[in-house]
């Protein structure tokens, strides 16, 4: 499908089409699962190192990384693809020329998707109302990641856990130090989350889950949720911007259905605040083997 101009189709999502080649009708680990990357939002805290665009800010998806130089956002679909995962949705909020360049680069492809929006609701809000406009998209279980972040997981790993545990919501934590947010996940023997500090409700207090956690950790940005708990939220579009955290973590955790993947200290970055953004472009000869290219030969460029 060819890009929409978002006057032409009111508030209705354009949707951007691409396909990855098949696995040849084979059935791979990674089925029954459809990836979402979190590629919009307003990129406040790189503003001050970017020109943010009066109406959409800076367009976080666009910006180089790696050695050679690829943007984030093809680096997130390059991982995903080269892991097996079947679909990839990009919701790229209100940045359509982030859309237009998936449309340019993934031209003739049908498994690649950008959903673009003329509003922003926040990354909770866009992935829900994406959920739901566009069910065809998603399989039973959404992966979420985020396009600023760089992470090494297994992604087949990781959704094996989630379909092993049976909750509503997986979070891949880290136990790297000096990470946002460090050690706000506490969680038990089993593997469930019983309290975070990034939500504004627990069950219980963080005093009594000091007592009986097994480990803490912190989150990477990467959740696999059923795409149920996404389409089922008390949630609408009028009712204003939806926070991922706030509301569906939130939601999870209340419920008991939230377990934690334990990613260890395999690499985690956050490249979307200025101090983090300028140590990566200061140090891409550690992070260019973590960088997926379409064609890895690509990487020998740099070498």
């Amino acid at each position: 499908m060819g890009m929409q101009s978002p006057e032409s189709n009111g508030n209705r999502p354009v949707n951007i089409e691409g396909q990855l080649p098949d696995a040849g009708g084979q059935v791979t680990a990674l089925d029954g699962l459809t990836a979402y990357i979190n590629a919009g939002g307003r990129g406040v805290r790189l503003s001050s190192i970017f020109h943010p665009h009066e109406r959409r800010g800076v367009s976080k998806a666009l910006l180089p990384i790696g050695q050679p130089p690829i943007s984030l956002i093809e680096h997130q679909i390059n991982k995903l693809d080269h892991a097996g995962v079947p679909t990839i949705v990009a919701g790229v909020g209100n940045h359509e020329n982030v859309a237009e360049y998936m449309q340019s680069l993934y031209v003739g492809r049908n498994n690649i998707h950008a959903v673009h929006y003329e509003n922003q609701l926040g990354n909770g809000g866009d992935l829900v109302r994406t959920v739901r406009d566009y069910p065809e998209l998603f399989a039973e279980n959404v992966l979420i990641t985020c396009v600023d972040v760089l992470l090494d997981v297994d992604e087949a790993d990781f959704f094996a856990f989630h379909q092993d545990t049976g909750g509503d919501l997986l979070i891949a934590l880290t136990l790297n130090m000096g990470v946002p947010n460090e050690g706000a996940y506490y969680v038990d023997s089993e593997g469930r989350v019983i309290y975070c500090g990034e939500v504004n409700q627990n069950c219980i207090s963080e005093d009594e889950a000091a007592v009986s956690h097994s480990y803490r950790g912190s989150s990477t940005g990467a959740l696999i949720a059923n795409k149920d708990t996404l389409r089922e939220l008390e949630w609408q579009p009028e009712d204003g911007p939806l926070s991922l955290y706030g509301e569906v973590v939130a939601t999870a955790l209340g419920r008991g259905s939230m377990f934690a993947f334990n990613n260890g200290g395999r690499l985690f970055t956050d490249v979307g605040t200025v101090d983090s953004w300028s140590s990566v472009q200061a140090n891409s000869d550690m992070i260019t083997p973590y960088i997926h290219y379409a064609n890895l030969q690509e990487r020998k460029v740099a070498s």
